[in-house]
């Protein structure tokens, strides 16, 4: 487990259970960086990314994702996110209109409606190993996506592995947010699709 500063219970109940603990500074965390850190400290062959608000409401959410993985060629499968009751209106409408119900398997990194999130996914470890996640990009997980299809390998949005994930963060914030995509954006642009 990785974790950047909690100042709840979590260090707490994690000590009491035989898991590994990784902490970093909070001023060093980004999504990227500690996804990295943990990835590296995992075993086996493929890596779960859940975010600490993400919570998985389907029964058998884990091994629905992992069923994915039969195909060689998966290299990254994500869950369908449901927003919290208490979200504001427009992350239930972004949420709504990204994670419907229909599985997706996307083949090349120009699908625009492409959908790959790290607040609850799965990926094959050697994958990842060859192409970890950029440690200077925002939106870490949907260009690491764009990166593997052009790489030639597949991602799946897996509707049927649901977890409760949404923000409720104010306008500014929100906005905050689209101007780091956009930038990003622009960058992944400007360098090509393999950065």
């Amino acid at each position: 487990m990785i974790d950047s500063g909690s100042t709840d219970e979590t260090l707490n109940i994690v000590k009491r259970h035989n898991v590994e603990l990784y902490e970093i500074r909070p001023e060093e965390f980004t999504y990227s960086y500690a996804l990295n850190l943990g990835f590296g400290h995992s075993k086996g062959k493929f890596v779960c990314a859940l975010s600490a608000h993400a919570i998985p409401i389907s029964e058998n959410w884990l091994s629905v994702l992992l069923n994915n993985f039969e195909d060689n060629k998966v290299a990254g499968v994500t869950s369908k996110e449901v927003p919290w009751k208490r979200a504001n209106l427009y992350e239930k409408y972004r949420l709504e209109s990204a994670f419907n119900n229909e599985r997706k398997v996307f083949t090349n990194n120009k699908e625009k409606d492409l959908i790959f999130s790290n607040a609850a996914s799965c990926i094959r470890k050697s994958v990842w190993q060859r192409f970890p996640f950029e440690e200077a990009l925002y939106a870490e997980d949907y260009y690491w996506a764009k990166k593997v299809l052009n790489k030639g390998y597949k991602i799946v949005y897996e509707p049927e592995a649901v977890v409760n994930h949404s923000h409720n963060d104010s306008p500014r914030i929100q906005a905050h947010r689209y101007l780091k995509s956009y930038f990003t954006h622009r960058i992944y642009n400007e360098k090509g699709t393999g950065f």
